[in-house]
């Protein structure tokens, strides 16, 4: 399980370098992948991946994402996402644009992924 808790920080790592770098579909698959090893990880680099892939104009996958994440902590950990987390898939769902997000600098995305949003 370690093991995987590490990978999954190098991936999150990657991740930033690739969209600090304007490499943002490759960040992208960086930060599912990471997230595949270790879903417990954060809940915040969830929150980011939903954004991603909805920026890609998939808010489907955006929106199942949120929906095996959901089955995951519940299953895995008896717990349900945060309000947040919840919102944000909302907000995605109901095809709302991702620029209106008032906190969107709290999901952590880079300064090059948000100006693309306004």
């Amino acid at each position: 399980m370690e093991l995987c808790a590490e990978a999954a920080r190098a991936g999150i790592k990657l991740s930033r370098l690739l969209d600090e770098s304007g490499h943002p579909e490759a960040a992208t698959d960086a930060l599912a992948t990471a997230l595949k090893r270790d879903p417990l990880i954060s809940e915040q680099y969830h929150q980011q991946l939903m954004i991603r892939l909805a920026l890609r104009a998939d808010r489907y996958a955006a929106i199942e994402h949120y929906r095996r994440y959901v089955r995951y902590l519940r299953a895995e950990v008896g717990d349900t996402p945060m309000h947040e987390t919840t919102a944000l898939a909302q907000h995605i769902k109901d095809g709302l644009p991702l620029g209106s997000l008032a906190a969107l600098g709290s999901f952590g995305l880079s300064g090059h992924l948000t100006t693309s949003l306004m």
